[in-house]
């Protein structure tokens, strides 16, 4: 069964983590992930399982288990290595993370009920490491980063619903420097509170 709270509590810490980071130094580096409020995702309007994907949704027809913080499958021994995904109750996809022995290893990808792409997320053996994006119900951008060992690393940003940038920082080890944030009309703010108005 695929632990959905976890990939809703990422999407959640990407849309705040500019906010929720304390400020450490100021040296201005950090990689440039680069990109614009402006692209959007594409909507999956029929989601067909890859050959060999189980499904791992909790209730009846799940085809996981989820022992000790690793996926099995139904009745096995060994950690599963393949692709999980879950289905929504109108049959668009939730969610499909690659797995292996167990763990999250490669591309997660979340959409909403409606097959909109919410958040896209990498992994290495159970841990965040690689880029972050993340999507407003619209479609449009709402943040970019990367994950190193699980920690916040590199340049992130934020946008608006209307693709104005709400904010961006640079992050080493999980922590934060020289964070701007900018309201929905664009006018520059001190905090990420300022910027949601």
């Amino acid at each position: 069964m695929m632990k959905t709270n976890t990939l809703t509590f990422i999407t959640a810490f990407a849309f705040a983590v500019l906010a929720g980071c304390s400020k450490k130094g100021d040296n201005g580096k950090g990689s440039d992930i680069g990109g614009s409020g402006e692209e959007s995702s594409p909507k999956v309007t029929r989601y067909v399982p890859p050959k060999g994907a189980l499904n791992s949704m909790r209730g009846p027809n799940s085809e996981v288990d989820f022992r000790s913080g690793i996926y099995y499958k139904k009745g096995a021994q060994a950690p599963y290595s393949g692709i999980l995904y879950g289905l929504y109750e109108n049959g668009k996809a939730r969610y499909q993370l690659t797995v292996k022995n167990g763990k999250p290893d490669g591309v997660s990808v979340e959409w909403d009920e409606t097959g909109q792409k919410r958040q896209e997320s990498h992994y290495v053996e159970g841990v965040l490491n690689g880029p972050i994006r993340t999507w407003h119900k619209n479609g449009q951008k709402a943040s970019e980063g990367g994950y190193k060992d699980g920690k916040p690393d590199g340049r992130f940003e934020g946008w608006h619903e209307n693709g104005k940038k709400s904010g961006e920082g640079n992050f080493k080890d999980g922590e934060s420097s020289d964070r701007k944030f900018w309201n929905k009309k664009g006018e520059p703010v001190d905090t990420y509170e300022e910027s949601q108005k």
